[in-house]
């Protein structure tokens, strides 16, 4: 039986379906009738669109941060508790989790002296520095990094010493979790 919090998760999922299906049945019949209706009334559309485009850019954001929470918080657990059992993944009655934890590192900032010396570290220099051609992609730098050390070398040269965890979280739904999904 699902928990009360499993329970309330779920209204919301099917709020939000409900409210995606009218918000854009609603967008539609708005963006058809842009053509025929005055600058005035374009002036009050583009007015409250803008007003449910900042509300609906807000719920993404809270709706974010809570999701980062509850994935850092299955993480932390997962690791403790995987020490005893080994399990690889954690599974809910309704969804199988497969929590990873690793480590992040903080890279220089742009343009400063550490930024150049890491740059070069890790083959990028001449030309190819001066003129930016370069920009190192986050996640493989992480990888990278992580290669290095797991093989006993250092971190690149410029990057400050300290890391940090990255709590991830494939989810995977194990049956049916409203009609028709």
């Amino acid at each position: 039986m699902a928990s009360e919090i499993v329970d309330s998760v779920q209204v919301l999922h099917e709020l939000t379906n409900r409210f995606y299906a009218e918000h854009y049945t609603r967008l539609i019949a708005i963006r058809e009738a842009l053509a025929g209706c005055s600058n005035a009334d374009r002036a009050d559309v583009g007015f409250f669109l803008k007003k449910i485009v900042k509300l609906c850019d807000d719920m993404r954001k809270e709706t974010n941060v809570i999701s980062d929470l509850g994935i850092k918080m299955l993480c932390i657990r997962w690791v403790q508790d995987s020490l005893n059992t080994g399990e690889l993944s954690v599974k809910g009655e309704l969804a199988r989790a497969t929590p990873s934890v690793s480590n992040a590192y903080s890279t220089p900032n742009k343009g400063t002296p550490e930024w150049k010396e890491f740059m070069r570290d890790i083959g990028v220099d001449g030309d190819a520095l001066g003129w930016d051609l370069v920009r190192p992609y986050w996640p493989s730098v992480v990888e990278y990094v992580n290669h290095e050390l797991a093989n006993g070398r250092k971190q690149p040269k410029g990057m400050k010493p300290n890391m940090y965890p990255v709590y991830k979280a494939r989810f995977f739904g194990l049956k049916k979790t409203e009609k028709g999904e």
